[in-house]
Formats: C-alpha cells, sequence, structure tokens
C-alpha cells in the first residue's frame, strides 16, 4: 500500500499518480504495471443536467387529446353534433395556450406568451357568448377586460425585466399597475351595467395598493432606512 509523498493520501495499487494532486507515485519495490482490473471505471457517464422541454409538452399534448376526444366523440354520439363538447375543446385549448405551449415554442419571449393567452381567452369568451345566445355581452365587457388584462401584464413584465430602476421602485410600479386595473375593472362594470361610472369597492383595495407604492418608493430613495431594514430582515 502506497501512499503520496506530498499530500498523504492513500493510494490504490492501480494509481500511476495521485488522483488529488497528480504526483507521480515512485515505488521501487513495487513498480508500476497495467492492473487487470482498476477501482474505479474507465469511463464517466455524464448523466444529463438539461430537460427536453419539448419533448415534455409533446407527450403533454398527446395526453390533452384524449379527453378532448373522449368528450367530442361522446357529444356527437349523443346529440348527432356538437353542443356541449365546445365549452371543453374550447377550455383545453386555453390550457394549451396557456401551460404547454411555452415549452413547446422553448423560447423566452413572455410578450408573445401574454398576447397568445390573451387572444386564446378572448376568442374562448367569444364561444361561451356565442354558443350561450348573447353576444352584446363580450364586445362591451368581456373583450375590454381580457385586454386591460392583457395590457397590464405587460407592462407589468416590461417593467420587472427592461427598466433599469431599483427594485423597490419596480414593486411599486407594480403596485400601481394592480390598482389601476382594479379602477379599470369596476369602471368597465359600471358602465355595462349603469352607463356610468362610479367607484366604490375598488377604491378599498386603490387606496391600500397606492400607500405600499409610495411605502416602498420612499425606502428606495432613504438608503439608511433601507439597509437598516435589510439588517433586521437578516438579507
Amino acid at each position: 500500500m502506497s501512499y503520496c509523498v506530498h499530500c498523504g493520501v492513500e493510494l490504490a495499487p492501480s494509481e500511476e499518480s495521485c488522483p488529488l494532486c497528480k504526483t507521480p507515485v515512485l515505488d521501487p519495490n513495487q513498480p508500476w504495471s497495467e492492473p487487470e482490473e482498476r477501482p474505479y471505471p474507465e469511463r464517466l457517464e455524464v448523466v444529463p443536467t438539461k430537460i427536453d422541454h419539448r419533448y415534455g409538452a409533446k407527450l403533454a399534448s398527446l395526453f390533452l387529446l384524449i379527453p378532448m376526444a373522449a368528450v367530442l366523440f361522446s357529444d356527437l354520439i349523443l346529440d348527432q353534433h356538437m353542443t356541449w363538447s365546445a365549452y371543453v375543446l374550447g377550455a383545453c385549448g386555453c390550457a394549451f395556450c396557456w401551460v404547454i405551449l411555452p415549452f413547446w415554442l422553448n423560447v423566452e419571449r413572455p410578450y408573445l406568451y401574454i398576447a397568445l393567452n390573451t387572444l386564446s381567452s378572448a376568442l374562448y369568451l367569444a364561444l361561451v357568448a356565442w354558443m350561450s345566445g348573447g353576444f352584446a355581452w363580450f364586445p362591451a365587457l368581456a373583450l375590454p377586460l381580457t385586454m386591460l388584462a392583457g395590457c397590464s401584464a405587460m407592462i407589468s413584465v416590461y417593467v420587472c425585466r427592461r427598466s433599469r430602476m431599483p427594485a423597490l421602485d419596480k414593486v411599486s410600479i407594480v403596485f400601481l399597475i394592480a390598482a389601476a386595473v382594479l379602477a379599470g375593472l369596476e369602471s368597465l362594470i359600471d358602465l355595462w351595467i349603469d352607463g356610468e361610472v362610479r367607484l366604490v369597492w375598488s377604491l378599498y383595495a386603490l387606496l391600500p395598493l397606492a400607500a405600499l407604492s409610495a411605502v416602498f418608493r420612499i425606502i428606495e430613495r432613504r438608503p439608511k432606512l433601507k439597509e437598516n431594514i435589510l439588517k433586521r430582515l437578516f438579507l
């Protein structure tokens, strides 16, 4: 049994040099020869760390097709034409756009995904309006609400990804965007129901969100206060 003269590591008889520090093994009483079997494999199996998201998306798509086909065939057999299955097929299409499609494309395009999600949601709501026989609420209420959600999501993503402003300023703006979305939500609902805007319940959420936005902005503008808060939070 030999030991490395440099680092003292115990060496197997098959070692020609120290596996730790690469110091050559010189033992006059036991010259090195090629062993029949080494204590470790000659090849190292490298475990792939990259996950094939596209393959997983294809597999998920196949699993999604099973309930879609079952629902469609059941509807055609029972009613001789497509009726209630359209709701399920539309919902599955939305689920594909929301969850599976980003992994299928496997590219970092958040604005594209938000646009596709907004479009798929609008089309599904249009399908529901058409199937229910009352299409008037879609262009006046459902479509504006969907566009409001999509635009606010795009603005929030832009602020968080592209803007060079400090982190707390980004949080402050996101709170303001949330407050604006709530105000827009109540405004659109009031216009649809009463024909005029009267902000009531959204104010209960708008004012706290605006206050939180101001708090984060003040903390970002005061380095000493920010440092003390980080110390107390052990960050």
